[in-house]
């Protein structure tokens, strides 16, 4: 009997137990790091919905709603509202059970020990729904303690190409079904494009994946619990950006620019989503094409800067003959205030007679007669002069009424947005314009959420132990795949020798680059006899397969900010330079820079000299550090992924011609003339939920590991009386 099936002082040992997994997972405490779980006692709170809830999001299923999957399964939940909420609260339930303690085997006896009545009346539905959850790798996956002891195997065999992260998932679940497994793998290591590379006493880099995507339902975080891995979040929010000459750039300036960004961004969707344009002239729009449109606009707005600074000169120069003008009138008021008091004065002399004197008398008349005139031209001036204000205050106004935008950007301010494209070039793994406009970003709604992680001893500490007690054969290069009515024959070489091996089906999971090889006809790929079907071989060219490499420097000692994993660097070049080291990551505790390639320059390095890029990463690092940078690093590793024959680049990608229906039509299985599927794919690749990652990779091991089972042996969950009888059966 397993501990899961006990009541509450065994639940004070799992208690204790997933806090000292949790205490051994992290540094930062596990329950930390993860959103939705506040404390491990959250998925304890027996019946609580909460509990619940939480259970539900850690397997990535909504807690109140059943899936299309769940309804193909379960044909019965269509019939009533109260059979879908028992259905739901035991799924849920046995979801709890596991994440309580996924580190050993949960069995459907524990679960009828946990579920209260009336819950457990329909023991038939109970032992469906857990072999449905069990199949699909909803639970018992990974590296977990077996509880029950594995029953005699059933006479089949699967074959697995590829020991990465959905190669060694499937072939695991593959062998707790009881199913015969074979892995080949061309290389002499485990892992795929999760490659760890490990040095004594203290260097572990990761060449490949590095980051645990979101931490909310990602079955890395499973993993994590079973194998004890310590973690470490992923600060990315505090990323100080430096310029070309090693300067820090003003945080101001640099959100500004930031959010700049991200209105191009809700520009494009604006544009592609709501309006619904993505295509000019039965052209398909790529991402750049579209940013470019909108960021040119922007551009206008710098072409304005020195029509601004013309109409500031102007403005100024208006409103400086204004003032004048208007100095003018004060000066001329003056002029008139004292010619009147000298008139009233000389008229007042004029009317007492003071003097009858006839050449004073004709003299004062003259002053009169000057100081009339005097007035008078006054008066004209100050009309003009109050004529031409007018003039000069009209101008004002339309020349405010043209005012250019005062929205502009300058080179520099060009380049530090170049920086967040280089960001989003890496997340796409390619180039702008190679994504699609419109699909670019189909996955978003199901990014996981929660911190980003790194793994301390390296990504493949989670990925590695899954091999144990598989049959793992490295150094095997499979040359061609082969279905026949009887099953699939697998053609391979080992040190200059082929053989063959037989099997009633084969997993494919070598990367979309080697499939693009393969449909190529290129001979240093895996060939399918018969071909592809055309469907599938479309799928395989329009779906985008990019790159991006690393240039890890290791040093004596740190010699940057140790407060900051990651900073940034603005090239002072164009887009097709923009991702040469822009970005620089810390790895955790230890004396080492990762420098990121990304988009062109991606490219690009894989036909540099490696020593030529680490010089052209520490003159960057001697730009911003000075004399605290050393002139050379201890050791330094370069990657070239796009030239590794077995990876031929690091992730999918949408093109412009392309949708998330490419992703549906690479999962979908291969049959053979008899009508049997024979070949099944899986791979981050066929995931269009969750590509370009590694759980991605891992759950659609799970996905194909299930369903390859349903047509080997049959379906525990099916209402029906299964044709074969299954291990769960009694």
């Amino acid at each position: 009997m397993s501990s899961r099936s006990s009541s509450s002082p065994s639940r004070l040992q799992t208690k204790i137990r997933c806090a000292t997994v949790t205490k051994n997972c992290s540094q930062v405490h596990l329950s930390d790091l993860l959103t939705g779980y506040d404390s491990m006692d959250i998925l304890q709170w027996e019946d609580d919905d909460q509990a619940l809830k939480n259970a539900a999001a850690q397997s990535r299923l909504p807690y109140d709603k059943v899936t299309t999957q769940e309804f193909a399964c379960f044909p019965e939940l269509h019939d009533s509202e109260a059979t879908i909420n028992l259905f739901l609260y035991i799924r849920n339930k046995i979801l709890q059970l596991w994440h309580l303690e996924s580190h050993i085997e949960l069995t459907v006896e524990d679960v009828y020990e946990q579920l209260a009545p009336p819950y457990n009346s329909d023991s038939q539905f109970v032992r469906r729904i857990f072999a449905f959850l069990k199949r699909y790798g909803f639970i018992n996956f990974g590296r977990f303690t077996r509880v029950k002891a594995p029953t005699e195997r059933v006479k089949k065999r699967v074959i697995v190409i590829g020991a990465g992260a959905a190669g060694l998932a499937a072939a695991r679940q593959l062998q707790y079904f009881g199913i015969e497994v074979l892995v080949l793998e061309a290389r002499q290591r485990l892992g795929g494009r999760i490659f760890t590379y490990r040095k004594p006493p203290n260097i572990i880099v990761d060449q490949g994946a590095m980051i645990v995507m979101g931490s909310l339902g990602n079955p890395m975080i499973t993993l994590a619990k079973q194998i004890t891995t310590s973690f470490s979040i992923v600060e990315g929010n505090d990323c100080p950006i430096y310029d070309p000459c090693g300067r820090m750039i003003e945080r101001r300036k640099d959100r500004l620019i930031e959010r700049a960004f991200h209105r191009i961004e809700e520009t494009a969707l604006y544009i592609s989503h709501t309006k619904n344009i993505t295509k000019v002239s039965g052209h398909n729009l790529s991402l750049a094409e579209a940013y470019d449109v909108i960021l040119n606009c922007r551009q206008l707005e710098h072409r304005q800067q020195k029509r601004r600074e013309d109409f500031l000169e102007k403005f100024k120069g208006v409103l400086q003959d204004i003032k004048n003008l208007q100095d003018s009138m004060v000066m001329i008021k003056k002029t008139l205030k004292a010619l009147h008091a000298k008139l009233e004065e000389l008229q007042a002399e004029d009317r007492k007679g003071k003097s009858n004197d006839e050449k004073e008398k004709a003299l004062r008349t003259i002053k009169i007669r000057c100081i009339m005139k005097d007035i008078r031209d006054s008066v004209k001036t100050y009309e003009e002069v109050d004529e031409r204000r007018k003039e000069f205050e009209a101008a004002l106004l339309e020349l405010r009424k043209n005012e250019p935008s005062d929205v502009f950007m300058h080179d520099c301010d060009l380049h530090i947005m170049d920086f967040h494209f280089a960001n989003l070039e890496y997340s796409m793994g390619t180039t702008l314009n190679n994504c699609s406009l419109k699909y670019y970003n189909q996955d978003d709604e199901n990014e996981l959420q929660g911190s980003h992680l790194s793994v301390k001893e390296g990504y493949g500490s989670l990925i590695e132990p899954l091999a144990e007690n598989l049959p793992v054969h490295l150094g095997c290069i499979v040359e061609s795949i082969k279905s026949t009515e009887n099953g699939v024959e697998v053609r391979y070489s080992m040190k200059g020798v082929t053989d063959t091996v037989f099997a009633d089906v084969c997993l494919c999971t070598v990367p979309l680059g080697v499939l693009k090889r393969s449909v190529a006809g290129e001979s240093d790929a895996p060939q399918f006899d018969p071909p592809l079907p055309e469907e599938k071989q479309e799928a395989i060219k329009t779906l985008g397969f990019g790159n991006l490499n690393k240039v890890i420097l290791v040093f004596d000692k740190v010699f940057w900010d140790s407060h900051h994993q990651l900073f940034g660097h603005v090239c002072d070049g164009n887009n097709s330079t923009r991702g040469e080291f822009y970005l620089f990551y810390a790895v955790h505790e230890c004396p080492i820079l990762i420098g990121m390639l990304a988009g062109a320059a991606a490219d690009l390095s894989e036909r540099l000299p490696s020593e030529m890029l680490v010089r052209q990463a520490m003159h960057i690092l001697t730009n911003i550090f000075g004399s605290a940078c050393p002139q050379e690093p201890v050791q330094s590793i370069v990657t070239k992924w796009k030239s590794d024959p077995y990876a031929r680049g690091c992730y999918s990608y949408i093109s412009p011609n392309g949708s998330g229906e490419l992703y549906d039509l690479l999962a979908m299985p291969v049959k053979s003339a008899s009508g049997k599927f024979r070949i099944f794919f899986a791979g981050e690749h066929t995931n269009r939920q969750f590509p370009s990652s590694v759980h991605g990779a891992f759950l659609s091991g799970l996905r194909e590991a299930g369903r390859i089972a349903d047509q080997l042996i049959g379906c525990p969950y099916s209402p029906f009386v299964p044709e074969i009888i299954t291990l769960d059966d009694e």
